[in-house]
């Protein structure tokens, strides 16, 4: 079987990755953002205007939530989050999300810009939050990209599986014994244990009928010989820690206890929040 090319869509049809990147992004997306101005008296909270923006609406159509949930959605996903900043002199006006994979950044004279869709905008009008930067500063890595290899194992090990128990849980099989001479009589011969086997499983019977001689082997790969139940679970704890997440937030509660589950808590909350 060959191995699913990795893509953002075909990760995010591995539970774990779906889990971790909607839990990371709406958790981050959730918390609080609150602008204060320092007074002599000490930090003040600013109210309307720039508050308004990052805390509620920051533009005519996005709110707060689901502008910081896209933003973090592209982070975990691809590796980069933008958004752009819209101005009307000092003040700001908006913020509004850009897709990542439309943005040619760049740097000259040591003055970073960011070209979309023809228009160039200085680093000072857009907020920049990459995953990973690479050597030159400039390009990233992502979550996905990185850990592809990962990913494509728990993806087929997903589609072995649907396709071993959607054949209802019958292994590849060779048919030993006297075998029919001729490409149509043996044609004919395996369409004729396939519709018994089809039958049994159909009237729910673990007996169906054999020529005399024949015997039927399962050959491939065995799922409980070959650990499937333990090499699925292994690859959960292998996404957390690309996401460095702690595996009970990927419903993961194999090793799990009331204390334990405790200090993960605080761990993504110390470590990774």
């Amino acid at each position: 079987m060959l191995f699913r090319s990795v893509t953002i869509d075909t990760a995010l049809t591995v539970p774990a990755v779906m889990a971790a990147i909607a839990f990371l992004s709406r958790t981050l997306a959730a918390l609080p953002l609150h602008v204060h101005k320092n007074t002599s008296e000490g930090p003040e909270k600013v109210k309307g205007g720039i508050q308004t923006l990052i805390h509620e609406a920051p533009n005519a159509e996005w709110t707060a939530f689901k502008l910081r949930q896209y933003f973090w959605q592209q982070v975990f996903t691809g590796g980069r989050g933008l958004l752009y900043i819209e101005r009307a002199g000092s003040n700001i006006t908006g913020l509004y999300p850009i897709d990542p994979t439309r943005a040619k950044i760049t740097r000259k004279m040591g003055k970073t810009s960011y070209e979309i869709e023809s228009k160039v905008y200085p680093a000072s009008d857009i907020i920049d939050v990459p995953f990973m930067l690479k050597a030159d500063g400039l390009a990233h890595y992502g979550p996905i990209a990185l850990g592809a290899k990962a990913i494509q194992l728990a993806l087929a090990m997903n589609e072995y599986g649907s396709k071993f128990f959607a054949g209802g849980g019958v292994p590849p099989l060779a048919l030993e014994g006297p075998l029919p001479q001729g490409q149509e009589a043996f044609r004919r011969a395996m369409q004729d244990i396939n519709r018994a086997i089809d039958n049994a499983k159909q009237q729910d019977k673990p007996i169906f009928p054999m020529p005399p001689g024949h015997k039927l082997t399962p050959v491939g790969f065995d799922p409980d010989k070959g650990q499937m139940t333990e090499a699925r679970r292994f690859q959960i704890e292998e996404i957390a820690r690309i996401y460095q997440l702690p595996p009970v937030f990927l419903q993961d509660l194999t090793h799990g206890t009331f204390s334990n589950s405790e200090q993960q808590d605080l761990h993504f909350v110390k470590h990774l929040v």
